[in-house]
C-alpha cells in the first residue's frame, strides 16, 4: 500500500523518485530508541504517524514512522479495511516524504507550512483517486467535507503548531475546492494534473496568492 499511494503521487506530479518510502519506515521500537537518545522529540510517540528528519553524526537522516497497527494495515493489499482517519494519516506522511525528497533532489528549500499545504492537498487528490470508483459529484463534495469540514488539530500542539496546521488546513480547502469546481465536476483529470503540477512548482508564497484568488 505504501508502494501504491508512493506511485499515485508521482503520476499526479509527473515525476519518479529515486528511492522508496519502504525503505525509509521505522516501527515504534525504533522510534522510541531516538527519542532515548534525544534525536527527535518525545511528542511523536503520540501520533499515528509522523515524518522525522534529524541528524545524527554529522548525517541528516530521513524515517517514516507509522504505529504498528497502521503499519500493519498498510501491508494489506485492500484499502476497504482502513478507515479515512487513518487512511489519510499514511497519505499526508508519505506526501511529506515525497515532497521533501522532490525539493531536497532540486536543492530547493521548502519549509514545514509548505509541506504541510502540500500534505492537505494530496490527502484530497489520493482519497480521490484511490477511494472514489467513478468521477461522481456527490461523492467528490462528501470528500471533501469530510477532508476540510471541521478542523481537528493533532493534540498537544504549541500555538506556533496550531497556527501552521490550520493555516495550511484552510489554504488547502479553498484550493481543493476551485479543483473540484473546476476540473472533478468537469471530468477534466488531464487538466487537473496540469494544474496541480504547474501549483507545485511555484515558490510556497506564490502558492498562497494564487490561492488568495480564488
Amino acid at each position: 500500500m505504501v508502494r501504491q499511494i508512493q506511485s499515485v503521487l508521482e503520476g499526479i506530479y509527473g515525476v519518479s523518485l529515486p528511492v522508496s518510502a519502504e525503505d525509509f519506515i521505522i516501527n515504534e521500537q525504533t522510534l522510541a530508541a531516538l527519542i532515548e537518545k534525544k534525536l527527535v522529540d518525545a511528542s511523536f510517540a503520540r501520533r499515528r504517524g509522523a515524518l522525522l528528519v534529524y541528524a545524527e553524526d554529522d548525517t541528516i537522516n530521513i524515517s517514516l514512522y507509522f504505529q504498528q497497527r497502521l503499519y500493519t494495515l498498510l501491508e494489506e493489499k485492500d484499502t476497504k479495511w482502513i478507515n479515512l482517519d487513518d487512511l489519510c494519516t499514511a497519505f499526508e506522511e508519505i506526501s511529506h516524504f515525497f515532497h521533501l525528497i522532490y525539493f531536497w533532489e532540486r536543492q530547493r528549500q521548502t519549509t514545514q507550512l509548505e509541506l504541510e499545504l502540500l500534505g492537505e492537498i494530496d490527502k484530497f487528490l489520493l482519497s480521490f483517486l484511490l477511494l472514489v470508483p467513478a468521477i461522481n459529484e456527490e461523492r467528490i463534495r462528501l470528500l471533501r467535507y469530510k477532508l476540510f469540514g471541521q478542523f481537528s488539530p493533532i493534540e498537544g500542539l504549541s500555538s506556533q503548531q496550531w497556527q501552521r496546521y490550520y493555516h495550511s488546513y484552510r489554504l488547502a480547502a479553498r484550493y481543493c475546492s476551485h479543483l473540484e469546481r473546476q476540473f472533478l465536476k468537469r471530468s477534466c483529470l488531464e487538466a487537473l494534473f496540469q494544474e496541480v503540477r504547474h501549483f507545485h512548482r511555484l515558490p510556497c508564497s506564490e502558492k498562497m496568492s494564487l490561492i488568495a484568488r480564488f
